[in-house]
């Protein structure tokens, strides 16, 4: 297949063109222009084959710290694999080839793919490649609304029921004002995971995120915070990224009483109601967590209808040769102070 791969810099059309595709909010200008910074900018990119579009992939274009760094460790970040038609494994890694030729022509050192819904397996041609897998548990939302909540479990069910009883309601926001009540109820979630044996973690699991990060999602509204309340205090808060006819749940956190109240189980239920009512076709709740305990996690999760899916992410060796490869691996075990002054020492004649 003869494949030519062209950068899109008109955001506009690239989301015109995206809407001929399955929907996904990682891929959207809305999702990667939140992330524009001073070193790092979106990258959007067509795969032409017979002067039609049969696939598009966007991502972050990654600027090191130093621009001595730049042959280590230059990378392209994306948070899943091309969106191609026809949608098949070979079609997806024809895009990859002339993809890794891109990235050698432009100088990065690497291809590095996130898993986040994307089902199709990545294996670039003539290149070794790490492979992911991770699983997401992704409620179904079509069909009757009868047909949906059939696939809801009596525990949470009964849950809902003990919420409601006592006093919780649903909410829904857009207003940055929210993201300390989120944070504050992420950091409550990690104290009690850590508290039963759990390592330390970070709550900002997807890269490049931060405080900054969900204020600039909330501003192009592609995503919202959704909440339950006792009154004045919030019990749980949770962002969720909505695009098209999609869904994901990117963030939950519960105090205690939450947890004592069912507040977490009612959150998604009720997310799942406004949902269907607005005619979203799939609710993401999300992947497990490495250091968790996936059984508890699991069972919760398919208590609501989600069913398993096999997400394929990955990453390239180093795409400027081996010996490169083996300078990064040195670089990603070294703090940047240490090479920095390790570079000041060889330059100086230390």
């Amino acid at each position: 297949m003869n494949i030519t791969l062209i950068e899109e810099r008109d955001i506009h059309q690239w989301e015109h063109d995206l809407g001929k595709f399955p929907a996904r909010p990682f891929i959207s200008a809305l999702w990667l222009e939140s992330f524009r910074n001073s070193k790092r900018h979106p990258v959007y990119l067509r795969f032409v084959s017979g002067g039609k579009t049969l696939g598009l992939i966007a991502g972050l274009s990654i600027e090191p710290p130093y621009p001595i760094l730049k042959k280590l460790y230059r990378i392209i970040y994306f948070f899943n694999g091309p969106l191609v038609i026809p949608q098949d494994n070979g079609t997806v890694n024809c895009c990859l080839g002339q993809l890794t030729a891109f990235a050698r022509d432009k100088g990065y050192s690497h291809l590095n793919f996130g898993s986040y819904d994307y089902p199709y397996s990545l294996s670039p041609q003539n290149l070794p490649f790490h492979q992911r897998v991770r699983q997401e548990y992704i409620v179904d939302l079509r069909g009757d609304i009868s047909d949906v909540r059939k696939k809801i479990k009596k525990t949470i069910r009964e849950k809902v029921k003990k919420s409601e009883k006592n006093g919780l309601t649903f909410h829904q926001s857009d207003s940055p004002k929210f993201i300390e009540n989120l944070l504050s109820l992420l950091e409550s979630t990690k104290s009690v995971r850590v508290s039963k044996g759990y390592g330390d973690y970070s709550y900002y699991y997807m890269p490049y995120f931060d405080r900054h990060l969900l204020e600039k999602l909330l501003e192009n509204r592609i995503a919202h915070i959704s909440y339950i309340r006792k009154a004045d205090e919030i019990l749980c808060a949770e962002l969720m990224a909505v695009y098209r006819n999609r869904a994901y749940s990117l963030l939950v956190g519960t105090s205690p009483e939450g947890y004592e109240l069912g507040a977490n189980a009612f959150l998604w239920f009720k997310d799942i109601e406004q949902l269907k009512h607005s005619g979203f076709e799939s609710f993401n709740l999300g992947g497990i967590a490495e250091d968790s305990a996936p059984s508890g996690l699991i069972f919760f999760k398919t208590a609501f209808g989600a069913e398993k899916h096999l997400c394929s992410g990955g990453f390239t060796p180093h795409l400027q040769g081996r010996f490169f490869n083996l300078l990064t691996d040195l670089y990603k075990k070294t703090s940047e102070t240490e090479i920095m002054k390790t570079f000041a020492d060889w330059i100086s004649g230390k």
